[in-house]
């Protein structure tokens, strides 16, 4: 059997932000956005950036608002983005471009003892980074293949990243049994559209779902 392991480091090689740099670049390129005082045309460009290739592919117009707002809430006052944000630059005043979100979550946890209120951020976190996954990542239109997998036939992949990259590129060459590790980023537009409504929604929409970060 021919098994297929990959990692971010898959993402990367076919030129995909993916880096929880990047991602973090994208919620800052958000909060300057809803917080400018040209907020309309502000979140416009945004959206160019970010989710013209999603919006222009199968996301209903009407929907359009409904994710900026959903994302909005999910950032907003967020203790771990904002810690995050924080640590990143520091790390960029010492020259060093990377955070690893796994390592600074366990120390952060090992501090704290505002238990609930960290999970709730932390299913907030996750769903912001759900939305930059599904709506931008998965979008994106990719040059390149890989040589070494084009030209090679596997049984089963392995995947730690919640892209659908392999799936977009080489699924119709290769027909391979494939297993998301961590779960995939995607979305339900009710949930969405609910966010601000139900306090509970979050909470039960996370219990059903399989993404975690690690």
């Amino acid at each position: 059997m021919n098994i297929l392991m990959i990692g971010n480091g898959f993402d990367l090689e076919h030129g995909l932000p993916t880096k929880y740099t990047d991602f973090l670049k994208f919620i800052k390129d958000f909060n300057q956005a809803y917080y400018s005082p040209h907020n309309t045309t502000a979140l416009q460009e945004f959206e160019n950036i970010y989710f013209s290739a999603a919006f222009h592919n199968g996301i209903n117009p009407s929907d359009h608002e409904t994710i900026i707002n959903a994302l909005r809430k999910l950032i907003y006052g967020n203790l771990w983005i904002n810690y995050f944000i924080k640590v990143h630059d520091e790390h960029l005043f010492l020259k060093e471009n990377w955070i690893d979100f796994e390592s600074e979550i366990s120390s952060v946890v090992q501090t704290m003892d505002r238990l609930r209120t960290m999970i709730f951020d932390l299913n907030r976190l996750i769903c912001a980074l759900e939305i930059y996954i599904a709506f931008y990542i998965d979008h994106i239109k990719i040059k390149y293949y890989a040589p070494d997998i084009f030209y090679n036939t596997f049984d089963k992949i392995i995947s730690f990243n919640y892209s659908y990259t392999y799936w977009r590129l080489y699924t119709t060459i290769h027909h391979a049994n494939y297993h998301f590790v961590h779960g995939y980023a995607r979305f339900d537009l009710f949930f969405l559209k609910n966010i601000e409504e139900s306090p509970n929604i979050l909470e039960n929409y996370m219990s059903e779902k399989t993404t975690k970060i690690g």
